[in-house]
């Protein structure tokens, strides 16, 4: 697009909708896991459960690092 000499502004609007994109998978992922490893781990037991979330904080501090 910027090679083509095409306005950055267009470039700027293709860019944030993209990002924005990517953002809804990541939610729909998230969402998919919450749903489905950490409510069956809390459901299994207490220490898998504790792992799962664990995790999950893990993944949610390094997703808003960004």
């Amino acid at each position: 697009m910027v090679t083509d000499d095409r306005c950055r502004i267009d470039v700027l609007t293709q860019i944030s909708a993209a990002h924005h994109a990517l953002q809804e998978v990541a939610l729909t992922l998230l969402d998919d896991h919450v749903r489905g490893c950490v409510t069956r781990a809390a459901h299994a037991n207490a220490a898998q459960a504790e792992e799962e979330l664990a995790d999950l904080t893990d993944t949610l501090r390094r997703a808003l690092r960004r």
